[in-house]
């Protein structure tokens, strides 16, 4: 350390940056969870000794319970685990991601180390364990220096999955190949050598205390560079000579019989690198470090190296990148950079950067398969599509990681213009028959956790018997007029709940709607049970329902207050179709709204009688500089057909999955659309390969057709773009969002309406929004808004002094003709309470001066709030 301390002063080395992966290790939750548990069990012993310490004082009844068991038993439920113990903080730790500590465990943040792992779809459920976080203490720096993407992190973190907006660069995705090491590495045993003693056999001076005459260690000389095994410095070597053990470990890690750990990390740091690292040859096998493989180009076996030793070595991304002689290792495949949501976008080195990463945040949000046991499933929301496909154009991951076990969306065919006008912008139109097909059908489902007891006391508080009442249905008696005059009335029973089956719960397969009974119970009495009720405003099926055993194991023994409770678990379907407003994406960050469902009699249609099943326009795919001559003059021919269609997004990548689709469907297979499959130019180019295979099929060679209009009938007078593209459904619907109120609850204290759309609030109309309709001079919608549909208020002020508190009422003194003194009916009178207009009342008998105002209400409470500091408001009314 000090010899680094000099070199820096020198300015021979650099700092060392906290940001770059190859100083950071990861907290995995293992070791986490093992710390705190830990330390919590020392708390106990802790806690046990001083409880001992303290029944010792009474020496001589301390010596006769020592030998016993029982006593012991009451020692450690008094003193060890009084509070819940050691599984009850671990639960609570886990529930709430909150660490409650008394050392603080070395951390930088005390919550937030739990998530929910949601199973939304398969692609967000894996997302959750290849996450990292930096931590949420960086979250609040203003420097950017900390999100900045390095180039130490290639191949461990991934460059494209990363959220958009305040985590952007802060929570990474682990590379597709990547892997974090949760042990540290043998280091001995079987056929593994010592690495300290095979380091010294092969001329490393070993240096430390003890001197010459000691144990052999010495001080290095200032020649060598340090060699360091996790940290502790063996010895010192020569440059040569630690450049010769590194070459030689490289070959020991991936013999047939490895004599030094697989995912052994040999950084060699040669000197000469001015402002560089500290030179050395440093060795890891500690745990929490990432490690990922590569291609060791002499042997032709596969070697895992480490974010250290990376910028150190000569790695071929391609076989045209090879310099023989230098270059000792190679990429196994340059998509493994890629996480594994990221590596599942097709033709992904077409598209712009941005539009990637959109694609790796919307894929987790698309309403796909989360899993295949959904019978036996008690999510609080899960979200299925019913008519799933596999993609026609996939990449070569897709296939490796079983996704098409997992499909979540739908091959469509897209039209590429501008028809009617409902796509402009994002939108997008459907065809009506595509979606009367089934095209994007979803449900969402829902379970409703009932907790029996808990009910049971509340239906006993209204008055049913304690001991008779259960889960059951209510019968009522009906009477039967008679058919025949004359004959008496029958009297029948029926069920009071007709939904409900004589268990008190609904049939498997129900439909219920909003106020209708989920559940009942009953007793033998008179009342009509205790209901519990449908409170979703939208009808649903009942899936599943499930009883429950909340006792939750040795809590609920026997003996134990909760040895019989019960719950009650209800799953509920909801069909969610599309409707206008639902969002749609496909896998290139390409995001619309459906905009109309547009009769197919209306739909373009090609000459083979194709309609599109999705129409969009602002699809904005410009990257021509990424393409051929050639496809790029197809293209700007394209780009004629909509003024605003593509100025900006440059999805290529989009373009050319509707070529591979179509040509797919065509000749019945799928499409590789691995990333960096196809080359920029020369003879691989992706727009050859596919225009070449719809040739070959009959079509235009760049996917083109003419079109006939749904509604004239006519030619288009244009080569319109149409393909098959995979379209996701995504989980933003507005049935789960749209939000509107006439009239409803309101602020007690303002008489505002409240906010929040479960409560039936309104939507707030802030300043911007004023400002907005003040240049507009829509006066007339500002007056509506801000004071009809808000706190409209008749509040009666004084035009003498211009009070608005004093003006109050009282009865009139003077009876009108026929009215009698005690007539309730009495008139009430408005009159101003200041002594000033009091007098001038009694004087001039002029009681005109109160007059009804209108007003927000919010106004008359300012005026009390400011009279509370004696500050009066007073108003000039004409």
């Amino acid at each position: 350390m000090l010899r680094k301390l000099y070199s820096f002063a020198a300015g021979d080395c650099g700092v060392d940056n906290a940001d770059s992966l190859q100083n950071q290790e990861i907290l995995l939750p293992g070791h986490l969870l093992c710390t705190f548990v830990k330390e919590k069990f020392d708390e106990c012993l802790e806690s046990m000794r001083k409880g001992l310490l303290r029944e010792m004082r009474n020496h001589s009844q301390f010596l006769n319970n020592v030998g016993q068991a029982k006593w012991w038993s009451k020692i450690v439920d008094r003193y060890g685990i009084s509070s819940g113990g050691i599984g009850a903080k671990v639960s609570h730790f886990l529930s709430t991601g909150n660490i409650i500590s008394s050392t603080g465990l070395d951390l930088m943040q005390v919550s937030g180390y739990t998530i929910v792992a949601e199973k939304l779809n398969f692609l967000r459920f894996c997302a959750h364990f290849r996450s990292v976080h930096r931590g949420q203490f960086f979250m609040e720096m203003k420097t950017t220096a900390v999100r900045k993407l390095l180039p130490d992190q290639w191949g461990f973190l991934c460059p494209v999955h990363t959220p958009d907006g305040g985590p952007c660069g802060l929570l990474s995705h682990m590379a597709l190949k990547c892997q974090c090491m949760a042990f540290p590495a043998q280091k001995e045993g079987g056929d593994l050598e010592d690495l300290s003693e095979l380091l010294v056999g092969w001329g490393v001076r070993p240096t430390g205390t003890g001197g010459e005459s000691g144990d052999g260690s010495g001080t290095s000389s200032h020649t060598d560079l340090p060699v360091l095994v996790d940290g502790r410095v063996v010895g010192g070597a020569s440059v040569k000579l630690c450049k010769s053990i590194a070459f030689q470990l490289r070959e020991l890690k991936v013999a047939e019989k490895p004599t030094v750990p697989q995912t052994l990390e040999v950084a060699f740091i040669p000197p000469g690198m001015k402002g560089g690292p500290y030179p050395g040859l440093f060795l890891f096998t500690v745990a929490a470090r990432v490690v990922r493989p590569v291609l060791q180009r002499a042997t032709g076996r596969t070697e895992y190296i480490g974010p250290m030793e990376q910028p150190f070595m000569d790695i071929a991304c391609l076989p045209e990148d090879i310099r023989e002689g230098i270059t000792t290792h190679q990429e196994l495949d340059p998509a493994n950079m890629l996480s594994l949501i990221a590596s599942l976008t097709p033709f992904s080195d077409y598209n712009q950067s941005p539009r990637n990463m959109y694609q790796c945040q919307m894929g987790k949000q698309t309403m796909g398969t989360p899993g295949h046991s959904l019978p036996y499933r008690s999510d609080n929301k899960l979200y299925k599509i019913q008519t799933p496909q596999a993609p026609l154009v996939q990449t070569a991951v897709h296939g490796e990681y079983k996704m098409d076990e997992y499909p979540n969306g739908t091959n469509a065919v897209v039209a590429v213009l501008s028809y009617t006008g409902f796509d402009m912008e994002d939108a997008m139109i459907l065809n009506k028959s595509s979606y009367e097909r089934g095209f994007g059908h979803a449900s969402v489902y829902k379970t409703v956790k009932v907790d029996i007891a808990e009910e049971m006391s509340m239906a006993v508080n209204k008055g049913a018997d304690k001991d008779k009442i259960k889960l059951g249905n209510k019968t009522k008696r009906v009477r039967v007029p008679p058919e025949n005059e004359g004959d008496k009335p029958t009297v029948k029973y029926e069920k009071m709940y007709p939904n409900l089956e004589d268990d008190g719960l609904p049939p498997v397969g129900a439909w219920v709607k909003e106020g209708h009974p989920l559940y009942c119970l009953a007793d033998d009495g008179p009342n009509s049970g205790h209901v519990g009720k449908h409170k979703e405003k939208e009808k649903a099926c009942v899936q599943n329902i499930r009883r429950l055993n909340m006792s939750g194991g040795q809590a609920g023994g026997r003996g134990s207050k909760d040895a019989n409770k019960e719950g009650l678990s209800v799953t509920l379907r909801f069909p969610r179709n599309p409707v206008i407003g639902d969002k749609f994406s496909s896998r290139h960050g390409q995001k619309g709204v459906l905009s109309i469902l547009w009769p197919q009699t209306d739909m373009p249609f090609s000459e083979s009688g194709i309609s599109p099943d999705v129409i969009i326009s602002k699809l904005s795919l410009v990257a021509l500089a990424s393409l051929s001559k050639r496809s790029m003059s197809h293209f700007s021919r394209l780009f004629e057909l909509d003024p605003h269609a593509f100025p900006s997004r440059m999805t290529i990548g989009m373009l050319i999955e509707s070529m591979a689709g179509k040509s797919g469907s065509c000749h019945g297979m799928f499409q590789d659309a691995t990333p960096f499959t196809f080359h920029e130019s020369g003879d691989k180019i992706a727009v050859d390969y596919f225009g070449e295979q719809l040739q070959a099929a009959g079509y235009n060679y760049y996917g083109s057709e003419p079109l006939y209009s749904g509604v004239s009938g006519c030619l288009m007078q244009a080569d319109l773009y149409i393909g098959v593209v995979y379209y996701q459904r995504l989980r933003h619907m507005v049935s789960d969002k749209y939000q509107v109120r006439a009239t409803g609850t309101v602020n007690p204290l303002t008489r505002q309406p409240i906010k929040g759309r479960k409560k039936g609030g309104g939507i707030r109309l802030g300043e911007m929004e004023r400002d907005s309709l003040l240049s507009h001079g829509a006066a007339f919608l500002l007056h509506d808004r801000l004071l009809n549909c808000s706190d409209r208020h008749i509040a009666y002020a004084c035009k003498r002094c211009g009070d608005l508190l004093s003006p109050t009422t009282e009865r009139s003194s003077i009876l009108s003709a026929g009215q009698k003194a005690n007539d309730s009916r009495t008139q009430l009178r408005v009159y101003c309470r200041n002594a000033k207009c009091v007098n001038q009342v009694q004087n001039e008998a002029n009681d005109d001066a109160v007059q009804p105002i209108i007003l927000p209400y919010v106004y008359r409470y300012l005026t009390n709030e400011l009279a509370a500091m004696n500050i009066k408001l007073k108003m000039n009314i004409e």
